[in-house]
């Protein structure tokens, strides 16, 4: 019986113990819910069982293939289905990937034309190693406080490259007009602007309303950041500007008309 109760009191003391690392655990998963929900994800896309993953390891045939799916299926369906892309990926050109990789040459891309420095490969795999280093330490719950602001320095500064996507102009404009803020309607140059007005008349000539998503899929081919919103300003503050434009000359027609009338009197 004493051995029994000996037994009994030190399980009980294990589960008093398990159950207050756990409530630590769920503090320090709160802090770090943004690097969970990226591991997971990268655990499921890359580090799948079964699959000789390439990691990345791309031709630049297999790059300009990529890219050019993407704009496809934007052009056609207005969104980027990554599962399919894959597939088609292993069964055309004989590449096993995953979806991360894929993302992943779609937005060093958008790095590269948006004039921003695209990262070495040897920086990327150095980072990763660290993220996958600090990912397996959480996973195992052996990690302290402060050892999560070391590696959320990490995180920012290599995230900024692979998940650019998350970080794009228009989520954040987006985000900024909820709380009240306006986007200033004037960011496109002189040749988006022509781009602009010629597909909106093009569209208008087929068929009347203009669909702003298709537009905005196609200013993400042309690597242009920016949100339906600032589209719409742009359109209708040039019509408006027409508009003005063309009721100051006919006020001007009439002036000269009231003029020649009373010279002729």
């Amino acid at each position: 019986m004493l051995y029994s109760a000996n037994v009994f009191l030190k399980s009980n003391k294990k589960v008093f113990r398990l159950k207050k690392h756990i409530n630590n655990d769920k503090i320090f998963l709160k802090k770090s819910r943004n690097f969970i929900t990226w591991l997971i994800n990268y655990l499921l896309n890359v580090l799948k069982p079964g699959i000789n993953s390439s990691h990345g390891n791309f031709s630049n045939q297999d790059k300009e293939f990529i890219c050019e799916c993407v704009e496809e299926y934007l052009k056609t369906i207005g969104k980027i289905k990554w599962k399919q892309l894959q597939k088609r990926m292993q069964k055309d050109r004989c590449v096993p990937c995953s979806q991360i990789d894929l993302k992943n040459v779609w937005n060093l891309k958008h790095l590269r034309e948006g004039g921003a420095e695209a990262p070495d490969e040897e920086y990327l795999e150095e980072g990763l190693k660290l993220y996958l280093a600090e990912g397996i330490k959480i996973m195992n719950y052996n990690d302290s406080l402060k050892r999560i602001n070391r590696f959320h320095k990490i995180k920012y500064d290599f995230l900024k490259y692979i998940n650019s996507s998350l970080k794009n102009l228009s989520l954040k404009i987006q985000k900024l007009k909820k709380f009240g803020f306006s986007s200033n309607h004037d960011i496109f140059s002189n040749e988006d602007k022509e781009f602009i007005s010629e597909w909106i008349v093009e569209k208008l000539s087929k068929k009347p309303p203009i669909e702003w998503k298709l537009l905005q899929n196609e200013m993400k081919i042309r690597c242009v950041s920016c949100s339906q919103n600032d589209l719409k300003n742009f359109w209708y503050s040039t019509q408006r500007q027409l508009t003005r434009e063309s009721r100051a000359e006919s006020q001007d027609n009439l002036i000269i008309e009231y003029l020649v009338q009373k010279d002729e009197i």
